[in-house]
């Protein structure tokens, strides 16, 4: 089997699962739709592997700017001016501490990938994985 191949295969374990595919995820599903189910199936060439993660990546960091703006606004609701100053201020220092984490995390992850593309898939891959899991808690926690 040739190492790239094999590197993938690890990657979409890693990535994976095991989960079933699901129809039209909400925000609450879509963070089980693993990008390995997404991407890697259809995966003809390291190019559309690529393109395909980092369209994720795009996607699941848009929903998170809406998210974000959401719960800014939420915060901006306090009655209170003092209240609504520290909400404001936590959330904004909690989305920096989650992109500080997201980025540091996945680029240890990428260190498992052994060519330069595997790296960036698994980067990719994960930054998704992450962002999706921020969104939900930001649901569950709210």
């Amino acid at each position: 089997m040739p190492r790239n191949i094999f590197y993938i295969l690890i990657a979409v374990f890693m990535l994976s699962a095991c989960q079933t595919p699901m129809e039209e995820p909400t925000d609450m599903e879509y963070v089980n739709v693993p990008p390995s189910r997404t991407c890697f199936e259809d995966a003809m060439n390291d190019s559309f592997l690529y393109m395909c993660l980092n369209d994720l990546l795009e996607q699941a960091d848009a929903r998170m700017t809406e998210v974000s703006a959401e719960q800014h606004a939420t915060a901006r609701a306090h009655e209170e001016e003092f209240e609504k100053r520290a909400a404001i201020k936590d959330l904004s220092n909690s989305n920096l501490a989650f992109s500080t984490y997201r980025d540091a995390e996945c680029t240890r992850r990428a260190m498992l990938g052994d060519t330069r593309q595997v790296k960036e898939d698994i980067l990719l891959g994960c930054k998704v994985d992450l962002t999706r899991q921020r969104i939900e808690n930001f649901f569950v926690f709210n």
